[in-house]
């Protein structure tokens, strides 16, 4: 019995308040109505991203979360004192491309000392090195709520907190008068109004028995984390076009896909509905197909707010069909 396993946050969850009335009057991809009308929804503990991936690949706790994603990147680090460095909205965490991450990474090098000791990879993730000063303790960013996110802590403690609290509270006065935000402004994009450094931790290799073999995803870190479970790990762009070979070769996989998250932070509704309809036909689409043709028995999708839909063919009689419960962040 084979089965895959797409966790998709931002799907129904944390979206703003302002989209209500266009998602409830923007009718769902077909594939997804295909999926639901065959499917049964079961509560779960999962509100964020963290909760789903601890779950699934029962992961232990102060994972070195920064080290698993640069070793996905193809980085080998010795040492766990590494951050993530994370792009803040209002809203929500964002990502730009590589290039563009690499340009700011090298603007804020120029003004800050302590960041001189940086990796930027061609995906745009930013990592910057604690040196010596890194007795301090992080928070990951998805136990980071926007309402919960307090600029003077940064959710650090330890010994070393209070130098990187005021570093970042100079980087976020120095964000202010970026010109880059000047011209995300004029694009109506949120600016990017902090930085969050997270994933220095003791664990980056732990070894799971989970039943899942491989872990497809964008998100280095969640492929690094993967890979340290004992899953083999791949992109996930253009990596599920063939699911015949996939299942030959993972029996169960699991799908992280994030592209949502970033288009909640930018307030950009209609890269959002575009991203939802990508996810629907690249994705979700041939995977139904593979199950039409007897290669995968099961299709999940946790939708991280508290729900999960399990498809099988052999779901025909029910009382209800499940829907998208959809949450709204406040005002």
């Amino acid at each position: 019995m084979s089965t895959v396993l797409f966790i998709i946050p931002c799907l129904t969850n944390q979206l703003p308040k302002s989209w209500e009335s266009k998602i409830a009057s923007t009718p769902l991809e077909p594939v997804y109505d295909r999926f639901l009308h065959s499917s049964t929804s079961h509560k779960t503990k999962h509100f964020t991203l963290q909760d789903a991936l601890t779950e699934y690949l029962q992961l232990p706790d102060n994972i070195a979360w920064a080290r698993c994603g640069l070793h996905a990147s193809g980085i080998r680090m010795r040492s766990n004192n590494w951050f993530k460095l994370s792009l803040l909205t209002k809203i929500g965490v964002t990502s730009l491309r590589g290039h563009m991450v690499q340009k700011m990474a090298e603007d804020f090098a120029s003004d800050f000392a302590f960041a001189e000791d940086s990796i930027v990879t061609a995906q745009g993730d930013w990592f910057i090195s604690l040196k010596k000063y890194n007795d301090v303790i992080s928070t990951p960013i998805w136990r980071a709520r926007p309402k919960d996110i307090d600029s003077a802590s940064y959710g650090l403690t330890g010994a070393d907190a209070s130098y990187w609290q005021e570093q970042f509270n100079h980087a976020h006065e120095w964000l202010k008068t970026y010109a880059y935000n000047h011209l995300r402004v004029r694009q109506k994009y949120e600016p990017i109004t902090d930085f969050w450094p997270w994933g220095n931790g003791e664990n980056h290799e732990f070894k799971s028995d989970v039943e899942y073999s491989a872990i497809f995803s964008d998100n280095a870190i969640v492929r690094g984390v993967g890979n340290s479970a004992g899953l083999s790990f791949f992109p996930l762009r253009n990596s599920t076009a063939d699911f015949s070979q996939m299942v030959h070769n993972h029996p169960n996989i699991c799908v992280v896909d994030d592209r949502l998250i970033s288009k909640v932070s930018d307030d950009d509704l209609l890269g959002w509905l575009d991203a939802r309809s990508q996810i629907a036909n690249m994705l979700l689409a041939p995977t139904l197909t593979a199950v039409d043709q007897g290669l995968i028995t099961n299709v999940i999708i946790d939708t991280v707010n508290g729900e999960k839909f399990l498809y099988n063919k052999k779901f025909k009689f029910v009382l209800s069909r499940p829907k998208f419960s959809y949450s709204y962040l406040p005002s």
